[in-house]
């Protein structure tokens, strides 16, 4: 009886905290073998997605999020990881190789 009491409550807490997130998916862009994804804020207001790839990294222009297009690719060392992270006008781009 204790187990079903607490998978209701754990069910209708779930519930709670996931339906405050109020997303809606309005684009995509597909890849293969993703490993991280980043956002970025220019200046000048326009967002940009960075997003980590086995052979390098992809730059996404957001200015149309229905329509997200890739504006730059940074061929790396081939990486199942790679964590990216902006500091500023710069991102930072690591991986387990040692070689980007």
């Amino acid at each position: 009886m204790n187990k079903i009491v607490l998978s209701l409550l754990l069910l209708v807490f779930s519930y709670q905290m996931f339906g405050q997130l109020n997303m809606e998916q309005v684009g995509e862009y597909q890849y293969d073998n993703c490993s991280d994804i980043w956002g970025y804020a220019a200046p000048d207001g326009r967002e940009y997605a960075i997003v980590g790839l086995f052979n390098g990294i992809s730059i996404l222009d957001l200015d149309d999020p229905t329509n997200p297009t890739e504006v730059a690719f940074l061929p790396g060392a081939g990486s199942g990881w790679r964590d990216i992270k902006t500091w500023g006008g710069y991102a930072y781009v690591i991986n387990e190789t040692g070689m980007d």
